[in-house]
């Protein structure tokens, strides 16, 4: 068996968080024993209550330190934490260690430069999209040396499904958004297309996430609903725990409506993955990953990224299609449990993981 931490600088409500549950509990079927560290909490922490022992938070350098001596890893996981790294160059650590490269932001890439400058024996990406868009600002030295091994993302495929019984109290047809507040993310397109569509009485508006976002985004986001129609409309959370989530898309599919994402970019796309697996309709953004997780007129609906008058025509549509819904509904429901269940994707992961372990000795930069 072996022993592998993954180590995030925030814990918030977001997909990074999601996938890295998922692994701690199905990665040991794979022979990977999987723990957890968390820099900081943000609101996250409570998804993890049922981990006890796996699952470690905000320690200091020598705590971490003292962490990886006590638990005799043999490989140390960092997605996009790369002060990490420099604490392991400044410990005595006889293990791999890996980067997960998942951020799109570009405030993040920008820093894989560094990556240069550290002990690195594997990258890993969530999706072949991410794999090339990385590639430009890692160090010329790195780019072939080291393996970059692609794994696809999982979802809980028993626990992301379909409640028929959920139903919201209103009677509207729900268009749902789920995300951070902050522009990669893009919420300012999806005001603008539920303002295109307020005139339907038959619809409202719902957003989930962003209460761990940076407060100036929050206060952008908060005046610019006030500007639009919809103000009355939509419902805010910003906060719901992972395990509210299937009940979520479950009351948005019952209710006769959709999800409707306006990313700018994904590395993979985990709301998109779990509205697949509880049979929400989906309409999202042809963006990064998103491609490769959602098969347009199959799965789920693509518009061109940034047109909002075409996502606005596309929702209005699909809301008025009720056999185009269940059809994108049923099919994608099926297509996530075939290429994105637990067992296939974390069986691909632990190969990454194994492979990395398995190197022979001195063979990092």
């Amino acid at each position: 068996m072996i022993k592998a931490l993954f180590v995030y600088r925030y814990c918030t409500m977001g997909g990074v968080e999601t996938g890295i549950r998922f692994r701690i509990r199905a990665l040991p079927q794979h022979e990977v024993e999987a723990h957890a560290l968390f820099l900081r909490d943000y609101g996250g922490r409570s998804a993890f209550g049922d981990l006890d022992g796996r699952v470690f938070f905000g320690p200091t350098e020598s705590g971490f330190a003292d962490l990886v001596r006590t638990q005799a890893y043999d490989v140390i996981s960092v997605i996009d934490s790369f002060d990490v790294l420099e604490w392991i160059d400044r410990m005595d650590f006889a293990g791999k260690v890996m980067v997960e490269l998942r951020s799109t932001y570009e405030h993040t890439l920008v820093h894989l430069k560094r990556l240069g400058d550290h002990r690195l024996d594997g990258i890993l990406v969530p999706s072949s999209f991410q794999a090339d868009n990385i590639r430009p600002y890692l160090p010329r030295k790195l780019r072939d040396a080291i393996p970059c091994h692609v794994a696809h993302n999982f979802v809980d495929v028993e626990t992301f499904r379909r409640n028929p019984q959920a139903v919201a109290q209103d009677d509207r047809k729900i268009v749902c958004w789920i995300g951070r507040i902050d522009p990669l993310k893009n919420w300012a397109d999806f005001l603008r297309v539920a303002d295109l569509l307020v005139d339907r009485d038959d619809v409202v508006f719902w957003m989930v996430g962003g209460g761990g976002s940076k407060e100036d985004e929050r206060t952008k986001f908060r005046k610019a609903l006030g500007e639009t129609r919809i103000a009355t409309r939509l419902r805010w959370w910003p906060l719901l725990p992972n395990a509210k989530m299937p009940s979520l898309y479950s009351l948005v599919v019952n209710s006769g409506g959709l999800v409707l994402l306006t990313t700018k970019c994904e590395s993979f796309g985990f709301a998109a993955l779990e509205a697949m697996a509880c049979g929400c309709p989906l309409i999202a953004p042809h963006a990064g990953a998103l491609p490769e997780v959602i098969e347009d007129g199959t799965t789920g609906l693509l518009y061109r990224s940034g047109d909002v008058q075409q996502a606005a025509h596309q929702t209005g549509k699909l809301l008025d299609d009720d056999d185009g819904r269940a059809r994108l509904a049923d099919t994608a429901a099926r297509r996530t449990r075939e290429r994105f269940s637990p067992n296939r994707c974390a069986k691909s992961f632990a190969h990454a993981v194994r492979s990395v372990a398995e190197l022979p000795a001195g063979t990092a930069l």
